[in-house]
């Protein structure tokens, strides 16, 4: 489906097929601008989240390691201060300078996620990790430090600052593998060096092998993985598939939806397609994507989508082996 062809009825009898998501503003307006405004409250509700794990992470650092207090304090003063440019832009026409310029903010999240794990965030919580609870809470404490340690969580909402993919994309790559190359500092640490630990990698690993394959796990050329192997197999499948490749899907579909939106909006006005390299770069999105229309056809749309997922998952895992070695 074309820019000509969006919002047409569909013939009688035939599925209704859900329309782009609405724009905000108006369509003589740039799409960048167009963009900020429509997630303006999506991106303040995350930037708050990242202030608040800035803050957390403040309170639990020990004394001692002054470093990783600096980057804490400056990090939340410059999320402070990208929150009352937000604010004073709020009540101005078409937002203001901040929903046509906020990209240029995003150096500041990328440059902080960096130095807070280069100041030793992930060390730091090792140290503070209780690795004495019994049976099943210890296990559990395990699996739980993994999936912090990946950091991909504290990524979330990094994502959900909603920049377009164009510009979120290098940061993300350049964010993900900050996080990857403290993987072997982290699972050369004492507290992953306990069998109970490496029970639980195990487990772990061994629930990734059945992503190949559809689930049959094909016998391992070469040696066995070491358990510091294992360990961080599953900390780089966490980065590239939760923390890199699921968000860039999500973010890619929208945008390509809005995208088709506002080219659509801007004909019906009366107005010429706005081009430039974004308007090749998401018809190629929409291209690849099928027009994003996954959602909205029926079961054979969520069995593609999940066979991408699935698919995905499967050659990121073994790409991770791969990275870990």
């Amino acid at each position: 489906m074309d820019d000509s062809s969006a919002g047409q009825r569909p013939p009688h009898g035939a599925p209704a097929r859900r329309s782009p998501p609405p724009l905000c503003g108006a369509p003589g307006l740039p799409f960048l601008t167009r963009y900020n405004l429509s997630f303006a409250t999506t991106s303040q509700h995350a930037t708050w989240t990242v202030l608040f794990f800035i803050l957390a992470t403040l309170v639990r650092t020990p004394p001692n390691e002054f470093p990783l207090q600096a980057v804490c304090i400056c990090y939340a003063a410059g999320v402070a201060a990208e929150l009352a440019w937000r604010r004073h832009c709020r009540s101005m026409r078409h937002g203001g300078c901040y929903a046509a310029l906020r990209q240029l903010a995003l150096p500041l999240f990328i440059c902080g996620d960096v130095l807070v794990g280069r100041a030793g965030v992930v060390r730091i919580g090792i140290t503070l990790v209780d690795a004495t609870r019994p049976g099943l809470l210890r296990a559990a404490h395990f699996i739980l430090f993994l999936v912090l340690a990946s950091r991909w969580l504290t990524n979330a909402p990094v994502w959900l600052l909603c920049h377009p993919l164009i510009v979120m994309l290098p940061a993300q790559l350049l964010i993900v593998y900050n996080h990857w190359r403290v993987n072997i500092e982290t699972c050369a640490s004492d507290l992953m060096a306990t069998p109970e630990a490496a029970a639980a990698v195990h487990s772990l690993s061994g629930a990734l092998d059945f992503l190949q394959f559809g689930g049959l796990v094909l016998p391992r050329v070469g040696p066995p993985l070491t358990p510091a192997h294992e360990c961080r197999t599953v900390l780089a499948w966490q980065q590239l598939f939760l923390s890199l490749a699921v968000p860039a899907l999500l973010a890619a579909v929208a945008e390509a939806r809005l995208w088709r939106r506002h080219q659509e909006e801007r004909r019906q006005s009366g107005l010429p397609p706005e081009g430039g390299l974004q308007s090749r770069l998401y018809k190629a999105l929409d291209a690849c994507l099928l027009q994003a229309e996954w959602p909205d056809c029926g079961l054979m749309g969520w069995l593609h989508l999940g066979f991408v997922v699935w698919l995905l998952a499967s050659v990121l895992h073994l790409l991770a082996v791969l990275v870990s070695q």
